[in-house]
């Protein structure tokens, strides 16, 4: 699987003028005589007009490709600034946009900055796009490519099927127009290669099948084409060869295969500008020897290989895992061993130079890079940028007016609410103490009142009677009349008592009713919970200081703690109650736990009541914990001056 993946990497790159790795192996073109600077000294003094210069600075590029010669993202541009001058000033014509972008995309590609080759391969596609062919593969064959140095061809596979059916209709067009879709031909070939390689590693030989078929399409077509230079044609011929290696290959028909394989060698002899193609058609000789198990031919392309002009400072990771796999094929498993495993660190310490320049952002870098150069362009945007410098800042001030505005509205509802709050809980008070006044009343004042004055005129009665049949009666009368008064007296106790659940539900309903007041149910979640009779026999003086004390956590909460939940407990343990408020908002730094006007008046509330007071706060929110003796809260208590 791993020398599929090899073809898979050496197929694409010969899809273009030059290989790959030859390109990734070179240094920068460091020369200053190196024919730019030349046409361009042509073109300042008057001696070229705009079209030749461009043509000829066309033609330095291209002999650069065919030299394996590079120049660094910057300096490429550097060299390339009158051409993008003429490009976007002078003409109309799309093409010349293409081709500065085709240069400076060829140039990175060679380079082996796949980053800084995908940002051009970016711009190409937009400008390409402009022509109305409605075809432009650059972007998706780079995404391949990148994915396929991945080893991820899951990902190839995806891209691909991504865009299949517009592979699709591109075929059926260069079948109808060859010469106006060859350049978009040319590119679809590495598609094409890395896709089939994906498919046959993952073991799909349908799709294998039917992605080269499609490919041979495009090729025929493109063959077809009549305004195409002779090394066009030339490397049209080599793409053929490509793909039927490939598809020999993966059917596993190796006589076919070398066959093929020799063909190739010979349109590479055919021609000098062809020889850096050597070291790829080895590697697909080694391939195809270890593969029908031949070491020892396999060996001696290896030999080759290593001696070979184009070896590179990737490959010594390759040659070490072919020297490995022909060990193994011989029986020398330890030799086999030893070289894998130095081919297994050297990969890692490949995959650490890709991941750091990967951290290096280059895609980020060539663009800032490039618009660094486009600087120039920029004076003519000045008067622009400066009404939108001013529009902004209009904006800006209606914003900041806006948000004051906002600001006090926000501050007015603050207040509204507190003042709401405040006159809720004097209402909720007068009525708990009007409440308590009338069930007392009604309860106890009024009938045993009756009760008491029907007995005292029953004993006058007594006292006034000399009968004394008469007079029995009349204190029987009065002894029924005392137990019944007993009876009243005592019933009036338990009703009052049994009063008190209404009085609790009624307390219940005083703080659902605060705290809907203070939280409105779309801004916050609220939790309250309120045991039954925790409040029994309790005083009005303590239920009142309670409501004061929860109405004052209430105001804290919506004036400071910017909340979305709270939670409210009031609930009995063995020998005192317990209030908890708790909120999720920002908390209370430390500084302020003990100095804050609010919670210093629920302190001063409770103290009568020898209330232990407890303050919790982090980044999670803030929790009150208030814990009062119950003997302190009954009716018959009387609190302790403050």
């Amino acid at each position: 699987m791993d020398k599929i993946k090899t073809i898979l990497y050496l197929c694409i790159t010969l899809c273009f003028v030059t290989n790959f790795y030859a390109q990734k192996g070179s240094e920068p073109f460091k020369k200053k005589n190196d024919g730019f600077e030349k046409i361009t000294n042509l073109y300042l003094a008057g001696k070229l007009n705009d079209t030749v210069y461009m043509k000829k600075m066309d033609s330095v590029a291209n002999i650069m490709l065919d030299k394996g010669l590079f120049f660094e993202a910057g300096e490429f541009a550097q060299k390339f600034k009158f051409y993008e001058k003429i490009a976007w000033e002078n003409y109309n014509d799309p093409v010349f946009r293409q081709n500065y972008y085709g240069a400076l995309f060829n140039n990175m590609y060679m380079a082996g900055k796949l980053g800084a080759a995908m940002y051009y391969a970016e711009k190409l596609a937009k400008e390409l796009k402009k022509t109305k062919t409605g075809f432009s593969f650059f972007e998706l064959s780079l995404e391949i490519e990148l994915y396929g140095s991945m080893q991820r061809d899951d990902k190839v596979v995806a891209a691909y099927e991504k865009e299949l059916k517009r592979l699709k209709d591109f075929a059926k067009a260069i079948k109808h127009n060859p010469d106006r879709y060859f350049s978009e031909g040319m590119v679809s070939m590495r598609i094409f290669k890395s896709t089939s390689i994906s498919y046959y590693v993952i073991k799909d030989s349908k799709k294998v099948e039917k992605t080269l078929n499609l490919a041979n399409d495009i090729l025929q077509s493109m063959n077809k084409a009549k305004n195409v230079s002779e090394r066009e044609r030339r490397q049209l011929e080599f793409y053929l060869l490509n793909v039927n290696y490939i598809q020999s290959y993966a059917k596993n028909n190796y006589q076919e295969t070398f066959s093929i394989l020799n063909s190739m060698e010979d349109w590479v002899n055919s021609g000098e500008e062809y020889s850096e193609y050597k070291s790829g058609i080895m590697q697909y000789k080694i391939d195809a020897f270890l593969e029908t198990k031949q070491a020892d031919s396999a060996f001696f392309y290896i030999k080759k290989l290593e001696k070979d002009f184009g070896y590179l400072e990737r490959e010594p990771i390759l040659v070490n895992k072919y020297k490995a796999q022909a060990e193994i094929i011989q029986g020398n498993y330890q030799k086999a061993s030893d070289l894998l495993l130095t081919a297994l660190e050297d990969s890692f310490e490949k995959k650490k130079q890709l991941s750091e320049e990967l951290d290096n952002l280059l895609y980020a870098q060539v663009k800032a890079e490039h618009h660094r150069l486009a600087f120039e362009k920029s004076e003519a945007e000045k008067k622009e940028r400066n009404t939108w410098i001013i529009v902004i800042s209009l904006l800006l001030v209606a914003v900041i007016a806006l948000s004051s505005i906002l600001l006090r509205l926000k501050d007015r509802k603050l207040k509204k609410t507190v003042e709401d709050l405040n006159e809720t809980a004097n209402i909720q008070i007068a009525l708990m103490e009007q409440f308590e006044s009338e069930v007392r009343k009604d309860l106890h004042d009024d009938l045993a009142g009756i009760l008491a004055a029907v007995k005292y005129n029953i004993d006058l009665q007594v006292l006034d009677t000399e009968e004394s049949d008469k007079k029995e009666k009349l204190v029987q009368l009065s002894e029924m009349m005392n137990a019944a008064f007993s009876k009243v007296r005592n019933k009036s106790h338990d009703l009052f008592e049994g009063s008190q659940l209404p009085n609790e539900e009624m307390f219940y309903r005083y703080i659902m009713h605060l705290a809907h007041i203070a939280f409105p149910e779309n801004h916050y979640k609220l939790n309250i919970q309120i045991d039954d009779y925790s409040l029994a026999n309790t005083s009005i003086e303590f239920r009142s200081e309670l409501i004061r004390v929860i109405q004052e956590a209430f105001t804290n909460i919506i004036k400071h703690a910017k909340a979305s939940q709270v939670d409210l407990w009031i609930y009995r343990e063995i020998g005192k109650l317990s209030v908890v408020i708790k909120d999720n908002g920002k908390g209370i730094n430390s500084t302020s736990k003990e100095n804050t006007i609010g919670i210093g008046n629920m302190k001063a509330r409770l103290k009568k009541f020898r209330a232990d007071f407890a303050l919790n706060s982090d980044d999670t929110g803030v929790e009150i914990i208030i814990s009062i003796p119950e003997n302190t809260i009954k009716r018959n208590y009387e609190p302790d001056n403050v």
